[in-house]
């Protein structure tokens, strides 16, 4: 829903105020902070909030909403969805396996997407927050973008 939307000044934008409030770090932006990890924290908000609104949160998470909102990822940081995935046992896996649409990924260079899907033998299509066209972690805005596995620390597979 955001995909093309540019900030108004660095780190900041209306559309990028509801993402703070689902971190451990509710001052982001306030403080100027790269939100590329709070918008994935409100990524996968939205997911628990619409799974259980489907009545399928229990039957895909294994879980009930108060569990969920307790469980998922509030880090800021990139690196910090890592240290997450390793503490609550989410299925993680290096940049030699072929992701799926809605894993997220870390990648080398601190900064988090989410993928959208697998292109061709080595590529992915993601969609990023704080980046630009040249595929930047300091960027201005929410793009979708090509991106090589090799460029992946981790996948995270929240989705079963």
């Amino acid at each position: 829903e955001d995909v093309g939307k540019r900030e108004v000044t660095q780190n900041r934008a209306p559309w990028i105020a509801k993402y703070w409030p689902e971190t451990s770090y509710p001052d982001g932006m306030a403080n100027r902070e790269p939100y590329c990890a709070a918008a994935m924290c409100y990524v996968l908000a939205e997911f628990i909030r619409r799974l259980a609104a489907m009545g399928e949160l229990r039957k895909t998470l294994g879980m009930g909403s108060a569990e969920a909102n307790k469980w998922r990822c509030k880090s800021a940081r990139a690196f910090g969805w890592r240290e997450w995935a390793l503490k609550k046992n989410v299925p993680m896996f290096g940049d030699s396996m072929i992701p799926k649409p809605g894993d997220f990924v870390v990648f080398d260079f601190s900064h988090i997407g989410l993928v959208v899907k697998h292109v061709g033998k080595t590529q992915m299509q993601t969609i990023e927050m704080n980046t630009n066209e040249g595929g930047s972690r300091e960027g201005d805005g929410c793009m979708e973008k090509i991106r090589q596995r090799s460029l992946a620390q981790c996948f995270i597979r929240v989705i079963p």
